[in-house]
């Protein structure tokens, strides 16, 4: 039976179904609950050098698997946040907008922060992944500081359903949804299970104008870029 849940458009920008080993049910459950656009977001160290053409060829593979569905995917990159990210973007030009970023905590917060102003001097946007992993996202000044740089702040899906076994981060998640810092929710894997569950739970708990915003308005922005 259909609902307001399956019904409404949403749009996955952290997906890992380029890995999938039951890509059928993914499918199937991405079109009987209207995921419209789906971002896959290797790894940048699992793309480079000879598994570059690897995930390209799988992409494509991917890609063709959504043909007879009312669904786009489109192929992204996540990179972790070092000096060396930033010697491969200088060396590189990616025809992105979005840069996906993980960030390494052995780094002190201030380094950090001058890395992201290094990548968006390139011209580059930022999405930070999976964001309830960081503690650094419990300090205010440093959520200020990302943004005060227009970084956004995706969380996942499960964890703001308290399903991860890390608990701190499915804590971290619900305290920065509660507080308005999450811009984007994600499956960032492939339990589309819980992406519509987690849908569901923000319309319920919060309100549809909330959940719209995160599953579907903020990510159409992102999406959109890599239409250009």
């Amino acid at each position: 039976m259909n609902t307001i849940t399956t019904i409404l458009p949403k749009i996955d920008i952290n997906s890992h179904l380029i890995y999938d080993g039951d890509l059928q049910n993914s499918l199937d459950y991405i079109k009987n609950n209207n995921i419209k656009e789906i971002i896959c977001t290797p790894n940048y160290l699992e793309f480079r050098e000879s598994n570059y053409v690897n995930i390209n060829q799988q992409f494509k593979i991917l890609k063709n698997s959504f043909e007879e569905t009312d669904t786009d995917v489109f192929l992204g990159m996540e990179f972790k946040l070092n000096k060396h990210t930033i010697e491969i973007l200088k060396a590189n030009h990616y025809n992105c907008k979005y840069l996906f970023v993980t960030i390494d905590e052995d780094l002190e917060e201030d380094t950090i922060i001058n890395l992201l102003d290094e990548v968006m001097d390139l011209g580059y946007s930022i999405v930070l992944s999976n964001s309830e992993k960081y503690n650094l996202l419990r300090k205010k000044s440093f959520v200020q500081k990302l943004k005060d740089n227009d970084v956004i702040i995706e969380v996942k899906a499960s964890s703001i359903l308290h399903k991860d076994e890390d608990k701190r981060s499915n804590r971290l998640a619900n305290k920065l949804l509660k507080k308005g810092i999450v811009d984007v929710v994600a499956s960032s894997n492939n339990d589309y299970d819980s992406f519509v569950e987690c849908y569901d739970y923000i319309c319920q708990k919060y309100n549809y104008r909330l959940a719209n915003n995160l599953f579907y308005n903020n990510p159409k922005v992102i999406v959109d870029s890599l239409k250009k």
